[in-house]
Protein backbone atom coordinates (compact mmCIF):
# COMPACT_ATOMS: atom_id res chain seq x y z
CA UNK A 1 0.00 0.00 0.00
CA UNK A 2 3.27 2.60 0.79
CA UNK A 3 4.64 1.72 -2.61
CA UNK A 4 0.70 2.30 -4.62
CA UNK A 5 0.40 5.73 -2.78
CA UNK A 6 4.60 6.35 -3.60
CA UNK A 7 3.68 5.89 -6.54
CA UNK A 8 0.69 8.03 -6.79
CA UNK A 9 2.08 10.95 -5.25
CA UNK A 10 4.99 10.84 -7.49
CA UNK A 11 2.54 10.64 -10.62
CA UNK A 12 1.05 13.75 -9.07
CA UNK A 13 4.09 15.50 -9.05
CA UNK A 14 5.11 15.02 -12.78
CA UNK A 15 1.65 16.59 -13.70
CA UNK A 16 2.98 19.64 -12.01
CA UNK A 17 5.21 22.50 -13.82
CA UNK A 18 8.19 20.89 -13.13
CA UNK A 19 9.14 18.07 -10.65
CA UNK A 20 12.53 19.32 -10.54
CA UNK A 21 11.22 23.18 -9.79
CA UNK A 22 8.45 22.69 -7.36
CA UNK A 23 10.39 20.13 -5.02
CA UNK A 24 13.59 21.74 -5.26
CA UNK A 25 15.49 18.72 -6.62
CA UNK A 26 17.07 18.08 -10.14
CA UNK A 27 15.13 15.52 -11.85
CA UNK A 28 16.22 13.22 -14.88
CA UNK A 29 15.44 10.06 -16.52
CA UNK A 30 17.65 6.97 -17.87
CA UNK A 31 18.82 7.44 -21.25
CA UNK A 32 18.54 4.03 -22.15
CA UNK A 33 15.25 1.58 -22.40
CA UNK A 34 15.10 -1.51 -21.74
CA UNK A 35 19.08 -1.99 -20.75
CA UNK A 36 20.93 -2.55 -17.05
CA UNK A 37 22.75 0.05 -15.84
CA UNK A 38 24.56 -0.34 -13.34
CA UNK A 39 24.44 2.30 -9.65
CA UNK A 40 28.17 2.67 -8.47
CA UNK A 41 29.02 2.95 -4.37
CA UNK A 42 31.25 5.18 -5.03
CA UNK A 43 31.90 8.25 -7.82
CA UNK A 44 35.24 6.39 -9.15
CA UNK A 45 35.78 2.96 -9.35
CA UNK A 46 34.14 -0.37 -10.58
CA UNK A 47 31.87 -2.21 -7.52
CA UNK A 48 28.27 -1.97 -8.53
CA UNK A 49 26.03 -1.73 -5.72
CA UNK A 50 22.82 -2.79 -7.90
CA UNK A 51 21.13 -2.38 -10.95
CA UNK A 52 18.31 -0.05 -12.38
CA UNK A 53 16.39 -0.96 -15.56
CA UNK A 54 14.00 1.81 -17.52
CA UNK A 55 11.22 -1.38 -18.31
CA UNK A 56 8.41 -0.28 -21.02
CA UNK A 57 6.16 -2.57 -19.42
CA UNK A 58 5.28 -0.38 -16.95
CA UNK A 59 2.92 2.76 -17.13
CA UNK A 60 5.70 5.16 -14.71
CA UNK A 61 9.26 5.68 -15.35
CA UNK A 62 11.69 5.25 -12.76
CA UNK A 63 12.61 8.85 -11.19
CA UNK A 64 15.98 10.16 -10.41
CA UNK A 65 17.23 13.12 -8.10
CA UNK A 66 20.36 13.94 -8.48
CA UNK A 67 21.96 14.91 -5.25
CA UNK A 68 25.79 15.43 -6.18
CA UNK A 69 28.20 15.38 -8.81
CA UNK A 70 31.79 14.33 -9.83
CA UNK A 71 33.36 14.43 -13.17
CA UNK A 72 31.96 11.13 -14.42
CA UNK A 73 29.02 10.29 -12.19
CA UNK A 74 26.03 11.77 -10.11
CA UNK A 75 25.09 10.75 -7.02
CA UNK A 76 21.29 9.62 -7.29
CA UNK A 77 18.44 8.74 -5.34
CA UNK A 78 16.00 6.44 -7.48
CA UNK A 79 12.43 5.43 -6.91
CA UNK A 80 11.57 2.47 -8.93
CA UNK A 81 7.72 2.17 -10.33
CA UNK A 82 7.73 -0.91 -7.99
CA UNK A 83 8.74 1.48 -4.67
CA UNK A 84 12.10 0.96 -4.35
CA UNK A 85 14.50 3.35 -3.64
CA UNK A 86 18.03 2.59 -4.92
CA UNK A 87 20.85 5.18 -3.93
CA UNK A 88 24.20 5.48 -5.52
CA UNK A 89 26.50 6.64 -8.37
CA UNK A 90 24.99 6.58 -11.77
CA UNK A 91 27.32 7.58 -15.11
CA UNK A 92 26.48 11.08 -15.85
CA UNK A 93 25.56 9.98 -19.78
CA UNK A 94 22.96 7.38 -18.71
CA UNK A 95 20.97 10.99 -17.57
CA UNK A 96 19.00 12.37 -19.81
CA UNK A 97 16.21 15.10 -19.79
CA UNK A 98 13.70 16.48 -22.83
CA UNK A 99 13.61 19.42 -25.22
CA UNK A 100 11.08 22.27 -23.27
CA UNK A 101 11.19 24.80 -25.33
CA UNK A 102 8.82 27.58 -24.18
CA UNK A 103 8.22 29.56 -27.88
CA UNK A 104 9.09 29.07 -31.57
CA UNK A 105 12.67 28.53 -31.35
CA UNK A 106 14.99 26.73 -28.52
CA UNK A 107 18.45 27.96 -27.57
CA UNK A 108 21.51 26.82 -25.98
CA UNK A 109 23.86 29.29 -23.94
CA UNK A 110 28.10 29.63 -23.91
CA UNK A 111 27.24 29.73 -19.49
CA UNK A 112 24.49 29.00 -17.57
CA UNK A 113 22.08 32.41 -15.64
CA UNK A 114 23.02 34.45 -18.88
CA UNK A 115 21.00 34.74 -22.35
CA UNK A 116 24.43 34.29 -24.73
CA UNK A 117 23.26 31.71 -27.57
CA UNK A 118 25.61 29.70 -29.00
CA UNK A 119 22.81 27.87 -30.73
CA UNK A 120 18.89 28.89 -31.56
CA UNK A 121 17.12 26.09 -32.88
CA UNK A 122 13.50 25.83 -34.39
CA UNK A 123 11.58 24.32 -31.58
CA UNK A 124 9.22 21.87 -33.93
CA UNK A 125 12.49 20.47 -35.88
CA UNK A 126 14.46 19.99 -32.31
CA UNK A 127 11.61 18.30 -30.61
CA UNK A 128 11.19 15.99 -33.10
CA UNK A 129 15.04 15.12 -34.02
CA UNK A 130 16.42 14.87 -30.71
CA UNK A 131 14.89 11.57 -28.71
CA UNK A 132 16.64 13.52 -25.29
CA UNK A 133 19.60 15.48 -23.90
CA UNK A 134 22.55 14.09 -22.13
CA UNK A 135 22.88 15.78 -19.01
CA UNK A 136 26.61 16.66 -18.89
CA UNK A 137 26.24 19.18 -15.78
CA UNK A 138 24.20 21.80 -13.26
CA UNK A 139 23.99 24.59 -12.11
CA UNK A 140 21.54 26.55 -10.18
CA UNK A 141 20.51 30.10 -8.66
CA UNK A 142 18.35 29.97 -5.19
CA UNK A 143 15.48 32.55 -4.78
CA UNK A 144 13.76 33.09 -1.24
CA UNK A 145 10.28 34.21 -2.39
CA UNK A 146 8.52 34.90 0.75
CA UNK A 147 10.55 32.29 2.58
CA UNK A 148 9.98 29.68 0.45
CA UNK A 149 13.53 28.73 -1.55
CA UNK A 150 13.47 28.19 -5.36
CA UNK A 151 15.92 26.89 -7.51
CA UNK A 152 16.28 27.89 -10.91
CA UNK A 153 17.86 25.19 -12.50
CA UNK A 154 20.14 25.24 -15.80
CA UNK A 155 21.48 22.22 -17.03
CA UNK A 156 24.63 21.56 -19.77
CA UNK A 157 22.90 19.86 -22.39
CA UNK A 158 24.99 17.60 -25.31
CA UNK A 159 23.02 16.54 -28.14
CA UNK A 160 24.02 15.48 -32.05
CA UNK A 161 21.83 17.61 -34.55
CA UNK A 162 22.14 17.43 -37.95
CA UNK A 163 25.26 15.41 -37.83
CA UNK A 164 26.82 17.83 -35.60
CA UNK A 165 27.55 17.68 -31.99
CA UNK A 166 26.05 20.64 -29.55
CA UNK A 167 27.19 21.28 -26.31
CA UNK A 168 25.80 24.42 -24.11
CA UNK A 169 23.39 25.26 -21.34
CA UNK A 170 19.60 25.63 -21.17
CA UNK A 171 16.64 26.05 -18.23
CA UNK A 172 14.10 24.74 -21.05
CA UNK A 173 14.46 20.86 -20.24
CA UNK A 174 11.68 18.23 -19.29
CA UNK A 175 13.07 15.76 -16.75
CA UNK A 176 9.49 13.42 -17.14
CA UNK A 177 10.15 10.81 -19.40
CA UNK A 178 6.41 10.39 -20.34
CA UNK A 179 6.36 14.57 -21.79
CA UNK A 180 3.99 15.49 -18.44
CA UNK A 181 5.70 19.28 -18.62
CA UNK A 182 3.75 20.50 -21.43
Amino acid sequence: MKSLYLSVVLIACYNCASWAQINNNLTVFLSSRNTSVPIYKNPVGHEVSAYIIEDHSYDEGNILIIKDKSSLRYKTEVFTPSGEVVCGWINKVDCAVYVRPKGSVWNINKSPFENNPIGIFNSNEIETVIPYLVVLDFDYKEFDYNNQTYKDWWLKVGFMFHDTYFEGWTREFCPDINHGCN
